[in-house]
């Protein structure tokens, strides 16, 4: 059996449509890169009013919002709109077609910023700019995988999902493997790893409806369920060996 909290966006914003706008423009779907003091960054412009970027070395999706010119955004604390305490402004300068100008201030400190842009697929360009392999390569780097551990103390082996540092708290799976090699533990065990493994493949597409529907990060936590007749016998034998590590017992 399997129970699936279906991928939202992590953000409670109302969804977001692709600009009117033509894509070809900088506010209306392009894809930026550069460096602020030397940490690379990452910049997508996904409608008139609505833009992310990520330092590559941590990751984490910041939203900027622009004032009526668009021509200064500002940092918001998260993706509801609330101002960012002490958040950096974009004072966009002059933008080519190959390269933007920004003076990026915080806190009395002004850095000059010369952007990249980065060239859009064929592919990319029917996707929200956001949602584009060209803004998420760095963060998609570290693929999801696998992940067993076993502790002989308890009765099954953990199973899960690691989704890499910029995806960790946002995404969960969670599954046992049964020990022991009889016909009923290695059906379920192939049964277990193969549900996982869908878990982990279905991942791309959960991040990238979230990012074109929204324009944050995707939110979801899964978990593989068993039989109760497979666990039954084996969970009542380990929570009477461990009292004290069982924190639920069958009803």
């Amino acid at each position: 059996m399997l129970r699936i909290v279906l991928c939202f966006a992590a953000s409670g914003a109302a969804p977001l449509a692709l600009a009117a706008e033509s894509a070809a423009t900088w506010q209306g779907g392009s894809v930026w890169k550069g460096q602020i003091a030397k940490q690379p960054v990452h910049v997508c412009f996904q409608r008139e009013d609505w833009a992310l970027y990520y330092y590559d070395k941590h990751q984490t999706l910041i939203a900027l919002t622009p004032e009526n010119d668009r021509r200064v955004w500002r940092e918001l604390v998260d993706l509801d709109g609330r101002p960012k305490y002490n958040g950096a402004v974009w004072r966009i300068g002059t933008v080519t077609e190959d390269s933007m100008s920004v003076d990026w201030e915080r806190q009395g400190k002004t850095l000059h910023v010369t952007l990249t842009r980065v060239p859009l697929t064929a592919e990319d360009s029917k996707n929200n700019a956001c949602a584009t392999q060209a803004f998420n390569a760095p963060r998609y780097a570290v693929k999801p995988r696998i992940v067993q551990r076993d502790d002989p103390r308890r009765p099954f082996i953990d199973l899960s999902v690691d989704y890499g540092p910029a995806f960790k708290k946002n995404y969960s799976a969670q599954g046992v493997l049964l020990r022991g090699s009889d016909p009923r533990a290695r059906r379920f065990n192939a049964w277990a790893r193969r549900h996982m493994q869908e878990i982990a493949d279905d991942f791309y597409d959960c991040q990238e409806g979230a990012l074109f529907g929204q324009g944050s990060d995707g939110s979801q936590e899964l978990s593989l369920l068993w039989p109760p007749e497979i666990i039954v016998g084996r969970f009542l034998q380990w929570a009477e060996s461990h009292k004290n590590q069982c924190a639920m017992r069958p009803g």
